[in-house]
């Protein structure tokens, strides 16, 4: 295994569902609903022993209600969390994968500066997307 020995790990894949197969797969819980942009989160994490070799991983599923069709893009994150790391600091990891994924998406949606400019320090007024954000796991976390 090429993973054993590297702490922290991460490897994200973006799996678009534009093809007419992946559309009908996905059932996405938000496709009617009046947000126009939607993230769910799953995670999940756990160790062989504990503590021992441990890994997260999670799912992020971003739903843009504004295009007709509505399309839905999947964020696949796993990480290598440790050799000796316990069942609870996994599932942690892979709850803090997930968001970080979605802080990342919403960033994009809203724009790198929302609030002011630096140089005149004036407020500048920008219209927030409408979001519904949801988060799954399995822990009791």
């Amino acid at each position: 295994n090429n993973t054993v020995g590297k702490k922290r790990a991460r490897d994200v894949k973006d799996v678009s569902s534009h093809t007419a197969q992946n559309k009908r797969s996905i059932q996405h819980p938000f496709k009617n609903n009046a947000a126009r942009f939607c993230l769910t989160i799953y995670f999940d994490g756990g160790s062989r022993g504990n503590p021992g070799v441990a890994g997260c991983g999670a799912e992020v599923i971003a739903v843009n209600n504004a295009m007709n069709p509505p399309i839905t893009t999947k964020y696949l994150i796993r990480e290598y969390c440790g050799d000796r790391e316990t069942n609870n600091y996994a599932e942690y990891n892979g709850l803090i994968a997930g968001l970080k994924q979605a802080r990342t998406l919403i960033s994009e949606l809203v724009g790198a500066d929302t609030s002011s400019s630096s140089s005149t320090g004036t407020s500048v007024s920008v219209s927030k997307p409408v979001l519904k954000l949801q988060i799954y796991g399995d822990s009791n976390l």
